[in-house]
């Protein structure tokens, strides 16, 4: 776990990014930073599950696909310890069914690749929402930024 950290007057929201490849978690990571948030970042499944054990981030962003596990079971583990969380699947691998799970779970959904003002802009939608997102974000941009 390795937390980056911006020095403000006010408490900074946070955000757990959840991404195994480590130059995808780099880009998000620093975007994140750079808007002001707080990031916790986890390579593993295993490591976000532990870390949710302990925490309460305000906002989960998980990849789909983690090796063998997928995660959405994390959004649900930060659902059961925070109804009203707020959580973005991001994805390289369109898959109806993994939409249509994300959608039931109320987590924003993104698809690979996307550009910095698309992936912020889906933190902000599911930032200032008064209740869990309720419509996927769906957002599709040619390459990375």
């Amino acid at each position: 776990l390795s937390p980056m950290l911006r020095k403000q007057s006010h408490r900074a929201p946070t955000v757990l990014l959840v991404e195994d490849e480590p130059s995808v978690q780099e880009v998000l990571g620093r975007w994140l930073a750079e808007y002001g948030r707080c990031v916790v970042t986890c390579r593993t499944f295993h490591e976000a599950r532990a870390y949710l054990t302990l925490n309460t981030p305000d906002i989960l962003i998980t990849d789909i696909r983690l090796e063998d596990y997928n995660g959405l079971q994390l959004v649900m583990q930060m659902g059961d310890k925070r109804p009203t969380a707020r959580c973005l699947v991001i994805t390289g691998h369109d898959d109806p069914v993994l939409r249509k799970e994300a959608e039931h779970l109320h987590a924003g959904y993104l698809l690979k690749p996307f550009g910095q003002g698309e992936f912020l802009a889906a933190i902000e939608h599911l930032a200032n929402a008064g209740s869990p997102a309720t419509e996927a974000v769906e957002m599709v941009q040619d390459s990375w930024h």
